[in-house]
């Protein structure tokens, strides 16, 4: 379910039609021109939510090699 949150909240947008239409309401010379970078936004703050989410999943689990015993 965190899994799920955090993938929600990375901003997933695979074609940012809103703002592609903004852009050819103002006549844009290239209005799709956004949609590489947002792509590569995507995927960086995908990848990073994923890497952060499984990084407190396993620390949880104590699977990370932490010693967590009270000596």
């Amino acid at each position: 379910m965190i899994t799920f949150l955090a993938l929600n909240t990375s901003s997933v947008t695979i074609i940012p039609t809103t703002i592609i239409a903004i852009r050819m309401q103002y006549d844009s010379s290239a209005p799709t021109e956004i949609v590489t970078s947002t792509i590569l936004a995507t995927l960086i703050s995908t990848t990073g939510a994923i890497l952060v989410d499984r990084y407190f999943y396993y620390r949880r689990q104590g699977r990370l090699g932490y010693d967590h015993s009270n000596k």
